[in-house]
């Protein structure tokens, strides 16, 4: 929407700020939603310019099932792996696991 100039103002303010600090995106309310982005998934996410935006836009139970993955990693090695599939798949719109 930026890229075709149909982004308006306050759009581009909120995506702003979430891209500041992505817990904004998750609604501090809703308890059972509650998930913060580890800061090696989120560096990942931004190093390509759609990762983070199709990640966020993702379900929730997605995203979480995701960072739960990430976290169950063992080794430095097994994690650095899941957190670059996980971004490469955002980056193309796509969930792993899924064709």
């Amino acid at each position: 929407m930026i890229a075709q100039g149909k982004m308006t103002e306050p759009g581009l303010e909120s995506y702003t700020e979430t891209k500041k600090n992505p817990l904004l995106i998750i609604n501090p309310e809703d308890s059972h939603s509650f998930i913060e982005i580890p800061e090696d998934l989120n560096s990942e996410l931004h190093k390509t310019r759609d990762a983070f935006r199709h990640f966020i836009a993702f379900p929730k139970s997605y995203r979480k099932m995701c960072i739960g993955w990430i976290n169950a990693a063992k080794k430095r090695d097994t994690r650095q792996r899941r957190i670059a599939e996980v971004a490469d798949k955002a980056a193309a719109g796509e969930k792993i696991g899924m064709k």
